[in-house]
């Protein structure tokens, strides 16, 4: 017989079965592009064992087609992402890599004061405390009024 001879609308449905063909008579290169769909196939018909490495790449999985449920716990790993994974980045949103800002600072004041946004940069100030010990906050009044007040949570 020629190649081509035989299509698929000369098979009737269930015509050849696995049994039928030799160990890897079918391959990629006889099977037209869209020649098998998912429908065409059963449940679990394609395992890893079945898939060759690097078979399946990102131009051949369509937008949205892998979701969370589809993957297994802890699945992706740092090795498996772009370059520029560590241990200390995270990815954005916009697909780069970043550091978390450091944040810290010196504190304001001296101990026990509160602090506070004083233009950019960490304040303190003596008379606006909290009082660890007795967990209270402390608000001291200006030198010329001679009493303390309290405030409790």
């Amino acid at each position: 017989m020629a190649d081509g001879s035989i299509n698929s609308a000369k098979i009737a449905d269930g015509g050849v079965v696995t049994a039928d063909m030799a160990d890897n008579a079918v391959t990629t290169a006889k099977i037209a592009d869209g020649g098998v769909t998912t429908t065409d196939m059963a449940n679990s018909a394609v395992t890893e064992a079945k898939i060759a490495d690097n078979a399946v790449t990102t131009a051949k999985i369509a937008d949205g087609a892998v979701n969370t449920a589809d993957m297994a716990n802890n699945a992706v790993t740092v090795a498996k992402l772009p370059a520029g994974a560590t241990a200390n980045t995270y990815l954005r949103g916009d697909g780069t890599w970043a550091t978390p800002s450091s944040g810290g600072g010196t504190p304001g004041g001296i101990d026990g004061n509160i602090q506070f946004n004083n233009n950019g940069t960490f304040g303190g100030d003596a008379l606006f405390n909290w009082d660890n010990t007795n967990k209270r906050l402390v608000i001291k009044l200006p030198a010329n009024i001679s009493r303390w007040r309290s405030f409790f949570y």
